[in-house]
């Protein structure tokens, strides 16, 4: 799913501002938190990859990404992206992290 600059997520909750790339994978955007008024990525599986036979296999692995993310979140460190949320906005998997402008929020993992 491609979201464009206002689109609303989560009933209001997120706001996306732009996307900031596309990978093999994943495509990211930059959103607003709007309750916490703060700057977020939102990361997706690419549209594509749904009529992919091995989809499953990889919203697991991108499922498992967050969830490793998320531990290491626990004890922040400079060098590793935090996350923030997970979850479903229709049949799109969206984990939620930190935006932090250096950092390069595309994946490329098959």
């Amino acid at each position: 799913m491609s979201w464009a600059k206002g689109q609303e997520l989560q009933g209001g909750k997120y706001i996306i501002e732009e996307v900031l790339g596309q990978g093999g994978f994943g495509t990211t955007y930059k959103a607003v938190h709007l309750l916490l008024n703060d700057s977020v990525v939102i990361k997706t599986p690419n549209k594509h990859l749904k009529h992919d036979p091995y989809y499953q296999k990889y919203v697991d692995k991108f499922k498992q990404e967050g969830q490793i993310l998320e531990r290491f979140s626990v004890y922040p460190h400079p060098h590793i992206v935090g996350v923030r949320d997970f979850f479903q906005e229709g049949a799109t998997h969206c984990l939620v992290m930190d935006f932090i402008p250096e950092v390069s929020y595309i994946s490329n993992f098959t």
